[in-house]
């Protein structure tokens, strides 16, 4: 497998990134990466690992429709129905059977589990296109997020900060998103607030499926950003959409 990248970052990219905060490096890895990773996503969905949770379980018992509050493997106590007693972002172009609904899984630290994404995160191409980005000469795995919506999955994504959940402070953190479908404005796409970085401003968490925040850090996210629809929905009923961030940081 190749494990250097398939072209160079060019100089007007890096400028995207530094201005933006965000850039997309089109054919930048091998696709054999991606189809690995998404091997490995399926894999551990059939057999869990890390810290996992279910967000469409946790949103149902916030509905008071299922006895419990998804399913999740580790510390995620923090994820209790009655934290969460008001609106859970539902899609209403989204409307399945109700033996047909999609779960909206989450992973995190899979990379200290799979041997696969381990890989992905030390081996491939990944830590020096981070390292480029930053223009530094080092990095170091922080840590990673798996997403997963099967087809029918109606929960939206709350518009949220990373920074706020990674507990790290300074700009030398890079956060690269490899998505394993080939994402169309029928399935959902992520969308970024451009620029947002440069202000320093540090948002109150949400809990991803709900505006809703009990964070006693932070600003509020302005209400118009809430317009703003994040993470891709499966909306064609065709494609699961995967993918990983694995965010590295440098000094």
């Amino acid at each position: 497998m190749k494990r250097d990248m398939r072209r160079a970052i060019t100089e007007q990219e890096l400028r995207t990134y530094e201005e933006d905060g965000v850039v997309w490096l089109r054919g930048i890895l091998d696709e054999r990466w991606v189809t690995m990773l998404a091997e490995a996503i399926d894999e551990m969905l059939v057999n869990p690992i890390a810290q996992m949770l279910d967000f469409t379980g946790l949103g149902m018992a916030m509905a008071q429709q299922a006895g419990r509050s998804g399913i999740w493997r580790g510390d995620n106590s923090w994820n209790t129905a009655a934290k969460i007693s008001q609106d859970v972002l539902l899609d209403d172009r989204v409307r399945p059977a109700p033996e047909q609904r999609g779960h909206f899984i989450c992973a995190t630290e899979t990379w200290k589990h799979s041997p696969a994404i381990r890989e992905l995160a030390l081996q491939s191409p990944v830590p020096k296109i981070a390292a480029l980005l930053m223009r530094s000469s080092k990095v170091y795995v922080y840590g990673d997020q798996v997403l997963v919506k099967p087809p029918g999955t109606m929960e939206r994504t709350a518009w949220h900060q990373d920074l706020g959940y990674d507990h790290l402070e300074g700009s030398q953190a890079s956060a690269v998103r490899i998505p394993t479908t080939r994402e169309t404005p029928e399935m959902g796409l992520v969308r970024y607030w451009r620029g947002s970085h440069k202000s320093g401003t540090i948002y109150k968490v949400n809990y991803f499926i709900s505006d809703r925040s009990d964070d006693d850090q932070g600003v509020p996210v302005p209400s118009g950003v809430y317009q703003i629809e994040v993470k891709a929905q499966s909306l064609d009923g065709k494609s699961t959409t995967r993918q990983i961030t694995l965010v590295t940081v440098t000094r």
